[in-house]
Order: structure tokens, then sequence, then C-alpha cells
């Protein structure tokens, strides 16, 4: 299935917002009541040349947690993605093959990403901050 119609097919059903930027997409995908995650989907290719996406989220800045290795150790519990750090953001990221995506999955894939990035946003900065 083409990324585009399998994204517009996944957040439609579900009513998660999604736009187009660039050759990604950003859904916003709700958390809890009061609060989202955007998550970017960005496509590209694995080391044999299949077309893969990258689901990820942005965490916090990398100023914001006081203990680098409580990201390799969380990283030792996640069901869904690993986290990584990129300039000086801390990210969420999962990764599917295009070829073989199923929507229910993909889906999940996506809600438990935002789900864990925005808990662990909570943890950076607090209860009160969505910085989505």
């Amino acid at each position: 299935m083409e990324l585009n119609a399998l994204l517009t097919y996944v957040c439609g059903g579900r009513g998660w917002p999604m736009v187009p930027a660039g050759t990604d997409f950003k859904i916003e995908v709700p958390t809890e009541p009061g609060r989202s995650q955007v998550v970017q989907i960005t496509p590209g290719l694995d080391p044999e040349g299949r077309v893969m996406v990258w689901i990820w989220s942005q965490v916090c800045e990398l100023t914001a947690v006081a203990d680098p290795w409580f990201l390799l150790r969380k990283n030792a519990e996640l069901a869904y993605g690993a986290l990584a750090v990129r300039g000086q953001q801390v990210m969420l990221i999962e990764t599917r093959r295009l070829q073989s995506a199923d929507a229910d999955d993909f889906a999940s894939a996506i809600h438990h990403v935002a789900r864990m990035a925005d808990a662990l946003e909570k943890l950076a900065y607090g209860q009160h901050v969505d910085q989505r």
C-alpha cells in the first residue's frame, strides 16, 4: 500500500489530524484529556533498499535529562521504539517496512510512540507542559 493512502486510512479512521510536511507526514495523536503528541512519519530505505518508514516523536531537549543513562535503561522497558538523540533532541523512534504494513499494526505503533513520548515529556518537563 502507498504511504499516503495507508496514513489517510489509519488517521481518518481514528480522527487524528494529518498534515504532509515535504516527504514526511505529521500526525497529532491525543494521548489523554488535554494533551496530544505530534508523531512524524518519515519514509526512507533500509540498507537492502527496501522502503521503510520511521515513526518518531520528539520527547524533550537533551538538557532536560539529568541522567543520560536513564535513556538507555528506559529503552530496555519499551515495547515500541527506542530512545535516541538527534542534535539536542531526545526522540522516540520506531520503524516499519512499508511493503508488509498492516493498518492496525501501523496505527498501534503510531499510538504507542505518541503515548510513550508524551509520558516521557511529562517526566522531563512536568505534568502541565505539553510541547507536542
